[in-house]
């Protein structure tokens, strides 16, 4: 095992406030096991996801956070994403729980009552997307990242949920945190690609910055933050509309002595 495996797996208990005891007392080893696999850093792949899943972290997790090819983003099912498109408040309440918001929150700020509260959740749980358990609390079945774009049945939702986020956005672009950029020119295809490998690279970027934050950094540090981005040939005429009906009557022209 590299080094720099273990040098990552230590900052993320660190971050999760957990010691080698409680890793520990969670595998049933003794302590002084857990501190000679550090002070090695070498032990077999099985102990190593053992002791990820005791600090509840993924490996691959671990893995992508240390420059490695990250995993795919995991996708619905289609009975699962026809459900949601049907259902916008459904889907509302399964994007606000991968983005972290407890079902009390959620309930606060829609002024849900308990009922109405639990039935989207027991819906969620019914497609298999959560988890719920005795304390009223839950699991994520699939865990962030998820493909949305890849959906065919939630084309219409999606596009919906970024235009508002661009108004949105739009509408806060001139205080902190947030900006919104917009530019028009003529330029030849071999530069319009650069621009596609960068912003292609910027994509990859965020990902990778966003993967080693949630590893190595506590949770409550973390804050959402989204990009949507658009870039491409302008169909002009498909933008803007001329109407005949809408021309400016001429004003007759002043002749001057």
């Amino acid at each position: 095992m590299s080094k720099e495996l273990f040098t990552r797996l230590k900052t993320a208990l660190k971050a999760r406030g957990l010691t080698y005891a409680d890793i520990a007392e969670r595998l049933d080893v003794s302590e002084i096991t857990i501190k000679r696999l550090f002070a090695e850093q070498d032990c077999k792949l099985s102990r190593l996801n053992a002791i990820c899943r005791a600090a509840g972290l993924q490996l691959h997790e671990l893995v992508e956070a240390t420059g490695q090819n990250p995993a795919p983003p995991n996708r619905l099912s289609g009975e699962q994403s026809r459900a949601l498109s049907a259902n916008r408040s459904l889907l509302s309440v399964f994007l606000l729980l991968l983005n972290r918001y407890e079902p009390t929150r959620i309930q606060a700020i829609y002024q849900l009552t308990d009922q109405t509260l639990y039935q989207y959740l027991r819906s969620l749980e019914q497609l298999q997307l959560i988890q719920l358990t005795d304390n009223r609390d839950l699991k994520l079945l699939i865990e962030p990242p998820v493909d949305f774009l890849a959906d065919k049945n939630l084309d219409q939702e999606i596009r919906k949920i970024n235009a508002d986020f661009l108004n949105w956005v739009f509408n806060h672009r001139h205080r902190t945190g947030y900006q919104f950029e917009s530019v028009t020119r003529h330029m030849s295809r071999a530069s319009a690609e650069e621009i596609h490998r960068d912003i292609s690279e910027l994509n990859d970027k965020i990902k990778h910055l966003a993967r080693r934050d949630h590893l190595l950094m506590p949770e409550m540090e973390l804050t959402g933050y989204k990009l949507s981005c658009a870039f491409g040939l302008t169909p002009f005429d498909q933008l803007f509309s001329v109407r005949a009906q809408d021309v400016p009557e001429l004003v007759p022209s002043v002749q001057h002595p």
